[in-house]
């Protein structure tokens, strides 16, 4: 399943609608347990046969989004950062559940 971008990027003719992601989770531990995100969004687009197929990126176009500590910035309001902590955990969770881990 393809992760779309809200709005695709085009460049010389082409449309990139995707992202590949690269996320990284790390726990810190302080006077509660906490979490470090780090995200990265690289637009891409798959070529058509006439290009060959495969996939082209947009390495200089990538985005960053890192957050020391999670549940902070989520004490502090942020509701988008909040659902998404909230559906990542239940997947991972899920994944443990139903893998016997």
């Amino acid at each position: 399943m393809p992760i779309t971008i809200s709005t695709p990027i085009e460049q010389n003719g082409a449309i990139y609608p995707y992202y590949m992601i690269n996320l990284a989770i790390s726990p810190i531990e302080k006077e509660h347990v906490g979490g470090s995100v780090s995200l990265r969004l690289v637009p891409y687009r798959e070529k058509t046969e006439a290009e060959g197929g495969g996939f082209e990126r947009l390495e200089d176009q990538a985005k960053s989004v890192v957050f020391l500590d999670v549940f902070e910035q989520i004490g502090a309001g942020d509701v988008a950062l909040a659902n998404a902590v909230g559906s990542i955990m239940g997947a991972i969770q899920q994944f443990i559940n139903d893998k016997n881990l």
